[in-house]
């Protein structure tokens, strides 16, 4: 998947996920962004590319930011950090004490 996909699909899912907190359907967000549920759920697929004006239609609908349409990727970033961290517990919880020390010593080591 190329990058505007990548892009397009993650702004559609944080959409979706605005839209579902507020507790609106589609076509409820369509009809305060005066466009169709179609042009919504294409959105959400991030199958539609969307003008800043839309973005704006979205914000105002969902009684929210233009900016905050974009904290999906602090959020996903952080997901995956965590993630990433609870991988490197679980594989030094299978090691043994001196192994495990070696580890945390390149990883100082790496990150001075």
């Amino acid at each position: 998947m190329d990058k505007q996909n990548e892009f397009l699909k993650m702004l559609g899912a944080r959409i979706k996920s605005l839209r579902a907190e507020k507790g609106y359907t589609q076509e409820q967000l369509a009809e305060a962004m005066q466009t169709s549920y179609s042009y919504v759920a294409a959105i959400e697929r991030g199958t539609k590319n969307v003008t800043v004006e839309t973005l704006y239609k979205i914000a105002h609908a969902l009684d929210t930011t233009v900016q905050e349409l974009f904290t999906y990727e602090e959020t996903m970033y952080q997901q995956s950090s965590k993630d990433t961290a609870m991988r490197i517990l679980e594989l030094l919880a299978q090691q043994n004490k001196s192994d495990s020390d070696k580890a945390y010593r390149i990883l100082l080591e790496l990150f001075r």
